[in-house]
């Protein structure tokens, strides 16, 4: 392709009568591509449009490589390995669509994330899957607004940090999910339809609403504390899909023992 438009490449004046002089840079309202090849290498294009910015590398069998400069934003669809993505204080937004894949010896592809302050990684819509490897936050959050954790292979660490899901699942197809340090674990909300909390017997039995139950629910109840009750049996929970489950306690002839008021511990896990 030719030339948007001549431009002047020299100049007359001293100490030499002819001077060299660098080609004027190329304004217009788009981006170069591989036809934009009558010019030198070291030409610049500038988009009037965007704002980008672009520098003609190399012209080789017809085709022009132009390489984006500056700090401007641009988007791509592929990172192979030896390629590097760095932002000092912008952010990067990556778009429905972008794939990141390595190619040749070494293929693996490394993201490290580094607020700056006090930030966050923030994942608002998709997902974070890991095929294989390790999701590691050393210190710091991983929050999903919306979207899922997948780890098909590997392991999901925190060594100090929280990992929120504010809607959506976390999935560890093969591998685990470690708390690195003593005294640190899961904690599950309480409340309304919640997957833990307590209640109380009255003459040995309780009702309590949950419409979270599932048919693939399992109770789990432990006796936290007798109070006041002159007789107690053995514990049974009864679920009752998408209404709740009802807390028995039955004596030594599989009777309700109503001399049990005891304060009891229940847990709900979903069956996968």
């Amino acid at each position: 392709m030719s030339r948007l438009k001549p431009q002047a490449e020299s100049l007359y004046g001293l100490p030499q009568p002819l001077s060299g002089q660098n080609p004027t840079p190329v304004i217009a309202k788009r981006d170069p591509t591989t036809h934009d090849t009558g010019y030198a290498p070291g030409q610049l294009w500038a988009n009037k449009s965007t704002g980008a910015y672009f520098g003609l590398a190399s012209v080789s069998g017809g085709s022009a490589t132009w390489t984006t400069l500056g700090n401007v934003t641009s988007t791509f669809t592929t990172l192979t390995s030896g390629s590097y993505l760095t932002t000092t204080a912008n952010a990067i937004t990556l778009a429905s669509g972008n794939v990141f894949t390595g190619t040749g010896a070494n293929a693996a592809i490394g993201f490290t994330f580094t607020p700056k302050g006090a930030g966050n990684t923030v994942f608002t819509t998709g997902n974070v899957t890991l095929s294989s490897g390790n999701l590691i936050l050393t210190s710091g959050n991983a929050t999903l607004t919306s979207g899922n954790l997948v780890l098909t292979s590997g392991n999901a660490t925190l060594t100090a940090g929280d990992l929120t899901l504010t809607s959506g699942h976390e999935t560890i197809t093969d591998g685990n999910l470690l708390f690195g340090t003593a005294g640190k674990g899961i904690s599950l909300k309480a409340g309304a339809n919640a997957r833990i909390g307590q209640a109380t017997l009255v003459a040995g039995t309780i009702a309590v609403a949950n419409t979270s139950v599932t048919a693939n629910t399992r109770i789990f109840v432990t006796r936290t504390s007798i109070n006041a009750s002159i007789g107690i049996g053995w514990l049974e929970a009864v679920p009752s899909v998408g209404v709740g489950f009802t807390i028995n306690s039955y004596d030594n002839t599989v009777s309700i023992e109503t001399d049990d008021v005891s304060i009891i511990d229940w847990l709900l896990v979903e069956s996968a």
